[in-house]
């Protein structure tokens, strides 16, 4: 890191740049000896870590305040602008790296999906008056923050939304999220295909990936959330329901793990400006990846001895009525030894809302049924927790 920052330069005229940070190997005449760039490197990644304002830690750094707040969010606003971000933070960017992760959801029943998405509230001291209303919410004292994270099944950040302020849902978050129109217009995600069961044994193509997602998301095929009222019954989408809340909290295990890695997230920021907190955080998620992939702690999934069987709890459910009318509707046209593709176009004379509705209720069944078809047969895996493969620390 401390090479890369040495070789950052800012062009401050048509041809001509400049090192962007002020290095200990430069030796001004008439100035004061300046500051080695690595104690202020380190000055950052502990204000990062510890949480603590740039003033109550200018005596352990032995770094002005102002050195250190001006040294901070120009080496962040570089972390998250100058290419870094788009290096280490990223959706699958290849065929292989979409079906790696796949391929590991699938095993967990979670066929075609990438990741698990959420919102989580990061505190803020220093927001404008007049933007206190936004900013405050029923569930946190203060004034906070509202970011939207998406997570891959191994801790990794996939991407992370603009900075809004606390009252912002998470519905309109997602609307700015690189991920989301990439799933709704990569043919690399909408185009990919899997072979899925209903609870008879026949077989479907099912089509397009999504998120695992919460209920304060679209209803949108691309984000599948689950059925609260059904949660408890011992059916389909009430197994699936289960089963997604139990997958999803990968997102709730990154936000832990990156909140324990950086006090800062925890504690809030103590600055102005959502600009320089949405840089602060983009850094921040840089350096885990950084630090997960250096460990190779992400390719957990990619051989079998990482999966153990999951419990069952439900297989010997006996089909009803009401899943074999489901299955003689999605098969009114199937034709004898052939998948039937699972279409989610859209269709005549049926307003836009509505349609969105069907095609993720339409997803969300086609996946209850095959999640329940995978218990049956004892096909349904589970992921050997971390501290089993890697070590205490990772709990």
């Amino acid at each position: 890191m401390l090479t890369l920052v040495r070789q950052a330069t800012i062009e401050v005229e048509p041809g001509v740049n400049k090192p962007r940070f002020v290095d200990e190997e430069n030796n001004i005449k008439n100035r004061p000896k300046p500051i080695r760039l690595r104690d202020k490197l380190a000055a950052a990644f502990c204000v990062m870590r510890d949480g603590k304002s740039f003033k109550s830690s200018q005596s352990e750094c032995n770094i002005s305040r102002d050195v250190q707040s001006r040294f901070f969010h120009n080496f962040t606003d570089w972390m998250a602008n100058a290419g870094l971000y788009e290096q280490h933070v990223y959706m699958p960017r290849t065929v292989e790296e979409r079906d790696a992760i796949t391929n590991t959801y699938g095993r967990k029943g979670m066929v075609l999906a990438v990741g698990s998405v959420d919102g989580t509230k990061i505190p803020a001291e220093r927001v404008p008056r007049e933007a206190h209303f936004m900013a405050k919410t029923y569930s946190e004292k203060g004034c906070c923050y509202n970011v939207g994270f998406v997570w891959d099944p191994n801790g990794l950040v996939q991407d992370v939304s603009p900075v809004f302020f606390g009252a912002v849902n998470d519905t309109v978050i997602a609307e700015h999220m690189r991920s989301v129109r990439e799933l709704r217009e990569n043919r690399m995600f909408t185009e990919t295909t899997a072979e899925i069961q209903d609870l008879a044994g026949n077989a479907y193509t099912d089509k397009g990936c999504w998120l695992l997602a919460d209920c304060g998301f679209r209803m949108e095929f691309i984000f599948q959330s689950p059925c609260k009222e059904a949660r408890m019954g011992d059916t389909p989408i009430g197994f699936f329901t289960r089963k997604l809340e139990s997958n999803r909290k990968d997102a709730e295990c990154g936000f832990g793990m990156l909140k324990r890695e950086f006090g800062m997230l925890r504690n809030g920021f103590m600055f102005y400006g959502a600009k320089k907190a949405e840089n602060a955080i983009k850094s921040m998620c840089i350096l885990h990846n950084m630090r997960w992939r250096a460990n190779r702690w992400h390719e957990r999934g990619l051989d079998d001895g990482d999966y153990q069987q999951s419990t069952p709890s439900l297989h010997d459910y006996q089909m009803n009525a009401l899943d074999l009318a489901q299955i003689n509707y999605w098969r009114r046209d199937a034709v004898e030894g052939e998948p039937t593709l699972i279409s989610y176009d859209n269709a005549n004379g049926i307003a836009e809302d509505a349609h969105r509705k069907r095609m993720f209720a339409l997803k969300r069944q086609h996946l209850a049924q095959n999640i329940l078809k995978m218990e049956k047969d004892g096909d349904l895996m589970w992921l050997k927790p971390r501290s089993a493969l890697y070590g205490p620390e990772l709990q």
